[in-house]
C-alpha cells in the first residue's frame, strides 16, 4: 500500500477504508447496515482483531465512523490500542516521532464525539479528466524542473470514481518537454524501498469535483501519442502530482547515489502505435476546419486531440459522427451543439 504523508488519509488502506464507508452512507444505508458490510468484507480483520500491518484500515474507519457520528466502541478501542502501544513504530522508523503526534492529536479528536453528523451528499458522476494518449507536463515543487507522464488507458463513461491511468516519465529538466522528447523518454521504474523494479504507472482518480479541478490544474496537455498497449489496473500509488513528485525524488535521490539503479527497460515507444497518418487526419481536420474562431496556437493541440480521439472511436467507441464530435466537443471544453452544428457541414462534404 502507499503512503504519502503523515496525515491519517495520506496512506491508500486508510483512504480505502474512509471512502467505503461513506460511499454507503452516502448511498442512505443505516449506520448499523454499514458496518455489518464491513464486517463481511473484511472478516478477516473484525475475527481476528488484527491491528500489525492494518492500523491504517481502522484509522480509516475510525475517521469516517467519528465524522458520521456512529463511532463504534471497538473500533475506537483498536485505534487507542495503536497509538498507546505505537504498532506503527517499527515501520515508521525515525519519521514516527511525526506521525506519533498525528496519531496522539487523532486519538484526542475522535474521543469528543462531533456535534453534527456529516450530511449525506448525492452522488455525483464523473468524466476521465484526461483521453487516453494525452500527454501531459507539469512542475515539480522542490525546483520548478519540468516533469511529464501519459495517460495510457481511462474509464470510458461517467461514474462515480472515474480514473485515468498515468504513466510517469522519466523527465527532469528545466525547459518544458516536447513531443518528441516525451516519445523518446522512458517510463520510470521504481526500485527505491520495497519497489522491485515496478513501473511508475499510477491512477488519477476524480471523486470530488472542487478537489480534482484544483489538482487538475496541476497538468497541462501539450499533445497526444496513439497508445496501443493496454497495461492492468492492480497498480499501486496514486498518480495526482503530488504522489509522482513524492515517487520521483525518491527514486531520483537513489540513482544519484547509485548509478545501477537507473531502469530504462520501459521505453514508451513500446506503448505507442505505429500509426499510417492517412487513416486519422480526416476527423482531426475537418474539426479544426469547423472551428477557425480557434486562435491557430490552440488549432495544433485541437488537431493532436482529435487524432487521438479518432484513432480511439475507430478501435473501441463505435459512435457516429455527431456523438463523436459532441464527446470530442466537451473533451476540449467547447460548445457541444456549436460544434454539431459547425461539424455536420464538413461532415456531409467530406466524409
Amino acid at each position: 500500500m502507499g503512503t504519502w504523508g503523515n496525515g491519517i488519509l495520506q496512506n491508500d488502506s486508510a483512504l480505502d477504508a474512509y471512502q467505503g464507508y461513506l460511499f454507503h452512507y452516502n448511498k442512505g444505508l443505516e449506520q448499523s447496515a454499514i458496518q455489518q458490510l464491513f464486517e463481511e468484507k473484511y472478516e478477516r480483520y473484525f475475527s481476528k482483531q488484527i491491528l500489525v500491518d492494518n492500523s491504517n484500515f481502522w484509522i480509516g474507519l475510525a475517521q469516517a465512523q467519528w465524522e458520521c457520528k456512529a463511532l463504534n466502541h471497538t473500533v475506537l478501542a483498536h485505534v487507542q490500542t495503536i497509538v498507546e502501544k505505537n504498532i506503527d513504530a517499527q515501520c515508521w522508523g525515525d519519521a514516527y516521532e511525526e506521525r506519533k503526534r498525528v496519531l496522539v492529536k487523532f486519538l484526542e479528536q475522535i474521543q469528543r464525539p462531533k456535534a453534527q453528523a456529516r450530511r449525506r451528499d448525492p452522488h455525483q458522476y464523473f468524466l476521465a479528466p484526461f483521453t487516453t494518449g494525452d500527454c501531459l507536463v507539469f512542475n515539480y515543487d522542490k525546483d520548478g524542473n519540468y516533469g511529464a507522464a501519459v495517460c495510457l488507458k481511462t474509464s470510458q463513461r461517467a461514474q462515480q470514481h472515474a480514473w485515468c491511468l498515468l504513466a510517469q516519465l522519466r523527465i527532469y529538466q528545466p525547459e518544458k518537454p516536447t513531443i518528441e522528447q516525451i516519445i523518446d523518454s522512458h517510463i520510470l521504474v521504481k526500485n527505491f524501498g520495497n519497489w522491485n523494479n515496478q513501473p511508475a504507472i499510477s491512477t488519477f482518480t476524480v471523486h470530488k469535483q472542487a478537489i480534482t479541478l484544483k489538482q487538475l490544474r496541476e497538468f497541462g496537455i501539450i499533445g497526444s501519442v496513439p497508445i496501443e498497449k493496454v497495461f492492468g489496473e492492480n497498480l499501486y500509488g496514486g498518480g495526482h502530482k503530488k504522489h509522482l513528485e513524492l515517487a520521483f525524488m525518491r527514486q531520483y535521490e537513489l540513482e544519484q547515489k547509485n548509478k545501477n539503479c537507473i531502469n530504462l527497460s520501459v521505453p514508451l515507444r513500446s506503448f505507442i502505435k505505429e500509426t499510417n497518418d492517412n487513416d486519422l487526419t480526416d476527423i482531426a481536420n475537418l474539426f479544426v476546419m469547423a472551428h477557425q474562431d480557434i486562435q491557430p496556437n490552440e488549432q495544433s493541440v485541437l488537431r493532436d486531440k482529435a487524432r487521438a480521439i479518432w484513432h480511439q472511436h475507430k478501435a473501441t467507441m463505435n459512435m457516429n459522427h455527431e456523438d463523436l464530435v459532441t464527446y470530442l466537443a466537451n473533451y476540449c471544453g467547447l460548445s457541444q451543439m456549436q460544434s454539431v452544428e459547425k461539424s455536420e457541414i464538413f461532415f456531409g462534404r467530406y466524409l
